[in-house]
């Protein structure tokens, strides 16, 4: 009986033992594997790196002129139709918050007017509207999807946007805008922007007839969805440090 516990005795510490070792052995068997490295994160050095883009917007306009009417005491305002215009957009960094943004887009748009804010007619005659803006964007931080950004925008029309005026017509104004950029990783190059617009633009009173008054200033908006292109891939990082 002695004899058989203390080989019993043996074989538990040498059980011990082969477990002991294998427990030092084990974090140098790790090590030697390949063990996948964390995921990285979009960690973007500037808030607006260097991309070029394509978008699809949707827009509404503001008057442009008006007609008053003394007989009647009312007046009849002009402004385009709604509708999708095609354009492209550019970025490039100026800093770590701060970039430099442009668009520029361009549709084909009815002749609209309103009596007292009532549609009545709408002309079968379209006009090339054309929109280039250019300004600065800021991110508060450069990993944030949501952006702000003012531009200053110069329109053209041609021809006008009211009835007889058929010279080719341009707008200066300004413009503001928040946007969301959605994909972005670090190692694919294309991602997704959402931006929301307004301008606000001084109507031309060039080849207006007589009697049809400029409005001093009018208001437009626009949605936009776009795809963009990163000219440069940024450096990821591990983590998600900030």
């Amino acid at each position: 009986m002695k004899g058989t516990g203390r080989q019993d005795g043996k074989t538990a510490g040498a059980v011990v033992r082969w477990i002991v070792l294998l427990g030092a052995l084990a974090p140098w068997r790790l090590a030697a594997q390949d063990v996948p490295p964390p995921p990285e994160r979009y960690r973007p050095t500037t808030a607006f790196p260097a991309a070029v883009g394509l978008m699809l917007s949707s827009g509404s306009y503001g008057d442009r002129a008006k007609l008053p009417r003394p007989a009647t005491g009312d007046e009849i305002t002009y402004k385009l139709s709604s509708g999708l215009a095609v354009g492209a957009h550019v970025q490039f960094p100026v800093t770590r918050r701060l970039g430099l943004v442009g668009s520029a887009s361009i549709t084909r748009r009815n002749r609209r007017a309103e009596r007292q804010g009532d549609p009545f007619s709408s002309t079968v005659d379209k006009v090339r509207f054309s929109r280039l803006a250019a300004g600065v964007g800021f991110r508060f931080r450069p990993h944030a999807p949501v952006f702000f950004a003012g531009t200053f925008v110069y329109n053209v029309i041609s021809p006008g946007p009211v009835e007889f005026q058929d010279a080719n017509v341009s707008e200066m104004g300004g413009g503001f805008g928040i946007g969301y950029d959605f994909g972005r990783t670090a190692r694919k190059p294309v991602f997704g922007r959402i931006e929301v617009w307004n301008y606000w633009v001084k109507p031309s009173g060039a080849d207006l007839n007589p009697g049809y008054e400029a409005k001093s200033r009018t208001h437009d908006f626009s949605v936009a969805l776009s795809v963009n292109y990163r000219l440069t891939l940024p450096r990821a990082r591990a983590g998600s440090g900030r």
